[in-house]
């Protein structure tokens, strides 16, 4: 293992200010200030965590982290207990990367491209400075900002609306479940694409939610039977204004401004 290649990056590469940084659409609204459009790179909503059902909170964290607000970063009984199913599985069936490991990779690109032991170990030093410079609940909050949920979505608000048509702080247990289960595979297990996967993957989540006694027996009994409802996909219609609005704001400010900026266009 390279130490001077870890302290180096851990040290300069690393600005803890990109965990804040996210591309944000710029919306385009009309004269009564109604949103007729958007100019974007990835679909996203920021929100703050305040607005997110604590009951959305328990399913994160039961299947991604279940140790989540006792570990400094890193889960070292998570780790042995991967090693212990994937030696017996004789290969690697389990992961052991905690949220804030997971929010370090996605905010910085050069850990997700070259997957080797070097990057794991930052990527585990990262998480446990990102845990001594944020709290918990900003952790989160960024995490779920961040986080792809298939089907073009970026971050929970944004996921919220395209699958069931309503804010995240609208969210029910199933609903919840549901986006929890596609954070492993969003592309592969998205409800759009891959219904029954995605029902598989959402009643993972709830099992694991009636391990950690966050629902009662008869509630996973219930909500096991219950089909996954999504609202109508409609695609974005781009009318005659709305595509002479952005061409003209891409040649005045380049589309990487436009679509990441979180502008207003009036």
């Amino acid at each position: 293992i390279n130490g001077d290649l870890i302290s180096g990056k851990l040290s300069g590469n690393f600005n803890l200010s990109a965990i804040g940084k996210l591309e944000i659409p710029s919306r385009i609204y009309d004269r009564h200030g109604i949103e007729i459009g958007q100019i974007k790179i990835e679909d996203r909503r920021p929100i703050e965590l305040e607005n997110v059902p604590y009951h959305f909170i328990q399913a994160l964290t039961a299947v991604e982290d279940s140790r989540f607000f006792q570990h400094d970063g890193i889960d070292y009984i998570g780790i042995i207990r991967a090693a212990i199913l994937n030696f017996k599985a004789q290969r690697v069936t389990q992961g052991a990367s905690t949220i804030t490991q997971q929010l370090a990779k996605q905010c910085y690109p050069e850990l997700k491209k070259k997957r080797n032991l070097d990057t794991k170990i930052i990527e585990a030093f990262l998480a446990q400075r990102l845990e001594k410079n944020f709290t918990k609940p900003e952790i989160l909050e960024h995490y779920l900002n961040r986080i792809f949920f298939g089907s073009g979505y970026f971050g929970i608000e944004s996921a919220a609306r395209g699958y069931f048509g309503k804010s995240a702080g609208q969210l029910d247990v199933i609903e919840s479940a549901t986006l929890c289960g596609l954070i492993k595979s969003p592309s592969r297990l998205s409800p759009r694409s891959n219904p029954k996967g995605s029902r598989k993957a959402r009643d993972h989540v709830l099992r694991r939610m009636h391990a950690e006694d966050m629902i009662s027996d008869s509630e996973l009994t219930e909500f096991l039977k219950t089909p996954i409802t999504l609202t109508d996909s409609k695609g974005q219609q781009n009318s005659y204004v709305q595509e002479m609005i952005r061409l003209q704001v891409i040649d005045q400010i380049g589309f990487e401004s436009a679509g990441g900026g979180g502008f207003k266009i009036y």
